[in-house]
């Protein structure tokens, strides 16, 4: 994970999500953007976007994020 986080996209979003106030919206723009890096195409990957709530309704930062992010 760690190369991939040296690539200016991945690392746009991930510093956004260590903004304080920073909500759930900003982890799935994350992933939706890094995670192709590694799971790619040519490999017969494909990444499905979760179903998101209402607007409105996410208000705070995932803490599953914050978990994982400890391991990075």
């Amino acid at each position: 994970m760690a190369y991939y986080m040296g690539k200016p996209i991945p690392k746009f979003y991930y510093d956004r999500i260590k903004a304080a106030g920073s909500l759930e919206t900003e982890v799935d723009n994350f992933w939706n953007n890094t995670l192709p890096h590694y799971f790619t195409q040519d490999k017969f990957y494909g990444i499905e976007q979760e179903q998101r709530p209402l607007e409105g309704v996410v208000k705070q930062r995932a803490l599953a994020f914050g978990l994982a992010n400890q391991r990075i």
